[in-house]
């Protein structure tokens, strides 16, 4: 079996000149002179193949997307930490061009403790929704 070139997808690339060898074909390549001439007759072909993969998405942004033209209740751009929060992104008023992150949702991940309840014990602080010290704990 001889390769012409390897496939621009980086998921696969390889995998079936592995496949091959496993089987125990014998595999060669064609010169790089060759090579470089398919590239180019499969360039467009490439390009569609290279593109940076996705970003990552946690299930919040999949669940509560952010429509990039949406604004908050302040009237700036909303989107999402690199926790999963969603956040109105408001300007500094002291530094031009850094933004803050306000608050619109938590992302509910966070929220859960190892054991898929909500809250958590950190510090030996009960930080429990309705744990011990919060005015939902407490009985009237």
């Amino acid at each position: 079996m001889v390769i012409g070139v390897l496939d621009p997808n980086d998921t696969i690339r390889g995998r079936g000149e592995l496949r091959l060898r496993e089987a125990g074909i014998q595999i060669a390549r064609f010169d790089p002179d060759l090579m470089a001439q398919i590239e180019e007759l499969n360039r467009e072909f490439a390009r569609l193949h290279t593109r940076a993969p996705l970003a990552a998405r946690t299930e919040a942004q999949t669940a509560d997307p952010a429509d990039p033209e949406q604004v908050g209740p302040n009237g700036h751009r909303i989107g999402y930490t690199e926790d999963g929060d969603k956040v109105e992104w408001i300007p500094e008023d002291d530094e031009p061009g850094r933004l803050w992150p306000l608050l619109l949702r938590r992302n509910d991940m966070q929220l859960l403790d190892a054991d898929g309840n909500f809250g958590t014990r950190s510090g030996g602080t009960d930080t429990r929704i309705g744990g011990p010290g919060s005015k939902a704990g407490r009985s009237r």
